[in-house]
């Protein structure tokens, strides 16, 4: 009676695990979902003008250039915080900042930053244009003119109307005048600047009217013309005594 008793308990539970074999599916590991991805793009511009060249480095480590237009773009970005650093621009611009930061939050966005500099405009350059008199003046075996005579204390002629030009790749300057003797280019960048000069007397000779002035950030540049008059007539006579 015992064995039977034990006989019909191991064959229940063996058809009650049976059974809960058939019917439950297999346990899994679920994939985690995909990590949002997103661009984060801008522009460089100068004055206005999108800046080409400039790099522009991710927080990631990441790093490319402006094109066209001055633009950038970051592709592929997984979701978080990351900040965008512009550098390589010109020596004489500058940002309100070179630094921006910018979040992914969500698959498909798009994160646009604008870098927006201008040129600093704090160099000049300043200078005369003079002719002295030769006749006034000491002289070596060529007749070139050397220091003024202190005894006649006399000083060269500050030249009026005499137009001066500059040129160079960063300027915008018009031709001016001198007024007394003198001329201002302001506002300028840092370059080099060709500063000539015409629109002199034909009896004022100069060794060259043009001359290159190299000026860096908030400098002021020295173009100095001294010219001579030009002494070629002559007064001839003779003394006769009877």
């Amino acid at each position: 009676m015992n064995r039977l008793k034990l006989l019909t308990m191991a064959t229940l539970m063996a058809l009650t695990i049976t059974a809960c074999d058939e019917g439950e599916p297999p346990i899994t590991d679920i994939p985690p979902p995909p990590t949002p991805v997103g661009t984060i793009s801008g522009t460089v511009t100068i004055d206005g003008t999108g800046a080409t060249g400039i790099t522009a480095t991710l927080s990631s480590g990441a790093t490319t250039a402006t094109g066209a237009g001055g633009t950038f773009s970051f592709a592929g970005v997984e979701a978080g915080s990351y900040t965008v650093t512009i550098s390589g621009y010109p020596a004489d611009a500058a940002f309100p900042s070179a630094t921006q930061a910018a979040t992914i939050a969500s698959d498909g966005q798009t994160v646009q930053l604008n870098f927006a500099g201008e040129y600093i405009r704090s160099s000049s350059v300043v200078g005369s244009v003079v002719a002295a008199d030769p006749m006034m003046m000491g002289s070596d075996s060529n007749g070139d003119m050397l220091e003024l005579r202190p005894e006649l204390e006399l000083l060269p002629d500050m030249l009026d109307g005499i137009t001066v030009t500059l040129e160079g790749e960063n300027t915008m300057a018009e031709p001016q005048s001198t007024m007394e003797g003198g001329f201002a280019f302001t506002g300028l960048r840092a370059g080099s600047y060709t500063v000539t000069i015409s629109g002199y007397p034909d009896d004022v000779k100069f060794d060259t009217p043009s001359m290159t002035v190299e000026v860096g950030v908030g400098e002021v540049g020295m173009a100095e013309f001294e010219g001579a008059y030009i002494r070629t007539a002559a007064v001839e006579g003779r003394v006769i005594i009877e």
